[in-house]
Protein backbone atom coordinates (compact mmCIF):
# COMPACT_ATOMS: atom_id res chain seq x y z
CA UNK A 1 0.00 0.00 0.00
CA UNK A 2 1.57 3.25 -1.13
CA UNK A 3 0.86 6.27 1.08
CA UNK A 4 0.60 9.78 -0.33
CA UNK A 5 2.53 12.82 0.88
CA UNK A 6 -0.73 14.24 2.22
CA UNK A 7 -1.31 11.12 4.33
CA UNK A 8 2.23 11.31 5.73
CA UNK A 9 1.74 15.00 6.55
CA UNK A 10 -1.53 14.16 8.31
CA UNK A 11 0.08 11.33 10.31
CA UNK A 12 3.01 13.55 11.23
CA UNK A 13 0.63 16.29 12.41
CA UNK A 14 -1.12 13.75 14.67
CA UNK A 15 2.29 12.85 16.11
CA UNK A 16 3.16 16.56 16.42
CA UNK A 17 6.14 16.18 14.09
CA UNK A 18 7.35 18.87 11.71
CA UNK A 19 8.83 16.97 8.78
CA UNK A 20 10.69 18.45 5.85
CA UNK A 21 10.22 17.08 2.31
CA UNK A 22 13.17 14.69 2.59
CA UNK A 23 11.82 13.22 5.84
CA UNK A 24 8.34 12.94 4.33
CA UNK A 25 9.75 10.85 1.48
CA UNK A 26 11.71 8.64 3.90
CA UNK A 27 8.69 8.01 6.15
CA UNK A 28 6.44 7.56 3.14
CA UNK A 29 8.62 4.70 1.94
CA UNK A 30 9.06 3.14 5.39
CA UNK A 31 5.40 3.32 6.40
CA UNK A 32 4.26 2.04 3.01
CA UNK A 33 6.56 -0.98 3.44
CA UNK A 34 5.24 -1.64 6.93
CA UNK A 35 1.63 -1.48 5.76
CA UNK A 36 2.53 -3.84 2.91
CA UNK A 37 3.82 -6.40 5.42
CA UNK A 38 0.70 -6.01 7.56
CA UNK A 39 -1.41 -6.54 4.45
CA UNK A 40 0.48 -9.78 3.75
CA UNK A 41 -0.31 -10.97 7.29
CA UNK A 42 -4.01 -10.36 6.76
CA UNK A 43 -3.95 -12.89 3.92
CA UNK A 44 -2.86 -15.76 6.21
CA UNK A 45 -5.57 -18.32 6.95
CA UNK A 46 -5.94 -18.49 10.75
CA UNK A 47 -9.30 -20.25 10.91
CA UNK A 48 -7.95 -23.36 12.67
CA UNK A 49 -5.42 -21.53 14.86
CA UNK A 50 -6.32 -21.30 18.54
CA UNK A 51 -6.06 -17.95 20.25
CA UNK A 52 -3.19 -17.55 22.67
CA UNK A 53 -2.34 -14.97 25.28
CA UNK A 54 1.23 -16.20 25.66
CA UNK A 55 3.53 -18.78 24.14
CA UNK A 56 4.01 -20.74 27.37
CA UNK A 57 1.86 -23.74 28.16
CA UNK A 58 0.66 -23.10 31.71
CA UNK A 59 -2.43 -21.89 33.50
CA UNK A 60 -2.47 -18.64 35.37
CA UNK A 61 -2.99 -18.95 39.07
CA UNK A 62 -5.02 -15.99 40.24
CA UNK A 63 -6.23 -15.23 43.70
CA UNK A 64 -9.47 -13.50 44.52
CA UNK A 65 -9.20 -9.85 45.46
CA UNK A 66 -10.13 -9.37 49.09
CA UNK A 67 -10.70 -5.92 50.57
CA UNK A 68 -9.37 -5.66 54.10
CA UNK A 69 -10.19 -2.68 56.26
CA UNK A 70 -7.34 -1.05 58.16
CA UNK A 71 -7.64 -0.52 61.86
CA UNK A 72 -7.69 3.05 63.18
CA UNK A 73 -4.01 3.03 64.17
CA UNK A 74 -2.94 2.00 60.64
CA UNK A 75 -5.12 4.72 59.12
CA UNK A 76 -3.78 7.44 61.43
CA UNK A 77 -0.18 6.35 60.90
CA UNK A 78 -0.51 6.32 57.11
CA UNK A 79 -2.40 9.61 56.90
CA UNK A 80 0.23 11.13 59.20
CA UNK A 81 2.84 10.47 56.49
CA UNK A 82 0.90 12.44 53.85
CA UNK A 83 2.24 15.92 53.05
CA UNK A 84 -1.27 17.41 52.77
CA UNK A 85 -4.75 16.26 53.79
CA UNK A 86 -8.23 17.47 52.95
CA UNK A 87 -11.15 15.88 54.77
CA UNK A 88 -9.30 12.64 55.42
CA UNK A 89 -8.15 12.42 51.80
CA UNK A 90 -4.51 12.63 50.72
CA UNK A 91 -3.97 15.63 48.45
CA UNK A 92 -1.49 15.36 45.57
CA UNK A 93 -0.31 17.78 42.88
CA UNK A 94 -2.06 17.87 39.53
CA UNK A 95 -0.36 15.72 36.95
CA UNK A 96 -2.14 16.95 33.85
Amino acid sequence: MELTNEQIKYISSLAKLNLNEEEINIYKSQLSNILGYVNQLSEINTVDVNETINSLDFDYVLREDVVEDWNENEKKETLGLAPKLDGGQIMVRKIL
